[in-house]
C-alpha cells in the first residue's frame, strides 16, 4: 500500500450497522453505495462495501471476512483495533474496458 493512501476510522458498531443496511440508506454521515461481489475461498469469504461519506463527498471501501458455514453459523472478523475502530480506505471509480469473445460470421 502506498504512503498516500487515505484512510479514516469509524467505530465497529457503526460499520456493523452500515454493512447491514440497504444500498442507498443513510446512517449518520455515510450512504452504502455498493456491496462488492463476495470473494468465496471455501471456508473463508471476503465481503466488500463502498460508502459515500456525505460531508466530504468522498468514497471509502471496507472489507470484512467471515468463516463458517451456511448450515451452521458464520463468524465475522471486522479487523477492529483496541479502541473498537475499523479503517476505511478512500477509493475512486475508474472506467475499465472489457472484452468479449464472439463467433465470427
Amino acid at each position: 500500500m502506498s504512503d498516500d493512501t487515505k484512510k479514516i476510522k469509524v467505530t465497529l458498531d457503526l460499520i456493523k450497522e452500515m454493512t447491514c443496511s440497504l444500498v442507498g440508506y443513510k446512517i449518520e454521515d455515510f450512504i452504502l453505495i455498493q456491496e462488492l461481489p463476495v470473494d468465496d475461498q471455501g471456508k473463508y469469504q471476503h465481503e466488500g462495501f463502498v460508502f459515500l461519506h456525505v460531508p466530504s463527498r468522498k468514497f471509502y471501501r471496507y472489507f470484512c471476512t467471515r468463516s463458517g458455514s451456511y448450515f451452521s453459523d458464520y463468524h465475522y472478523q471486522y479487523g477492529e483495533d483496541k479502541e473498537s475502530n475499523v479503517e476505511l480506505t478512500q477509493v475512486r471509480i475508474v472506467p475499465v474496458e472489457t472484452f468479449k469473445w464472439v463467433a465470427v460470421k
